[in-house]
């Protein structure tokens, strides 16, 4: 069993408080394929798969006509002969998708939804540098050079994001010889805005 404290600057702000930390709760938990039963216990084993597995085809459809999918021919009804560990994730409004500074496992690509990329300049202020829609990757940084993430990105609103693997990644880049340029291109422009921020 586990029991969470926290404090508020405010009383009056309680009930918002604990709302908002229990829907990121909620978010997380569905993320991992867990539901949180009452009053019964469960216990699950992951394999870390998509929790919404029924959803693909319809994300992918909804990302025919963007960056990544452009040109290819794509069955939204057999996903898995292009994505082969893709998985779809939902964020709440507020919660952070990726930190600065960390690796990222995957390139993610906005299905539903908005986020914000940001980043912490030299002046150490966080400044925002532009929103994430549908069709928009972001984690490319980590994934094809290994770096770290120069931004952040929070969801905006609830989203829905959709995770590719390096190799599903590779897999697509293999089909359309244009899609690592792009992604090249992109990357450089948000490197330049991340280390122009706050100058």
């Amino acid at each position: 069993d586990y029991a969470i404290s926290f404090s508020v600057a405010d009383f009056g702000d309680k009930a918002k408080v604990k709302d908002k930390f229990m829907t990121a709760v909620w978010y997380a938990a569905q993320r991992s394929g867990i539901v949180i039963p009452y009053p019964t216990r469960t216990v699950y084993t992951l394999d870390g798969k998509s929790s919404s597995p029924d959803r693909l085809p319809q994300a992918v459809a909804l990302l025919a006509e963007t960056t990544l999918l452009r040109g290819l021919t794509v069955d939204p009804a057999s996903p898995d002969q292009w994505f082969s560990d893709a998985k779809l994730q939902n964020f709440a409004a507020g919660e952070t998708v990726v930190r600065q500074g960390e690796q990222v496992p995957y390139l993610y690509v906005v299905v539903t939804g908005t986020a914000k990329l940001k980043c912490i300049a030299a002046d150490r202020l966080v400044h925002e540098l532009y929103d994430l829609n549908r069709g928009d990757f972001f984690g490319e940084a980590t994934l094809l050079s290994g770096a770290d993430s120069p931004y952040s990105v929070q969801a905006a609103t609830d989203i829905e994001i959709l995770s590719l693997s390096k190799d599903d990644v590779f897999r697509l880049i293999a089909r359309k010889a244009s899609l690592s340029k792009e992604i090249g291109q992109i990357m450089t422009i948000r490197r330049k805005l991340a280390a122009g921020a706050g100058k």
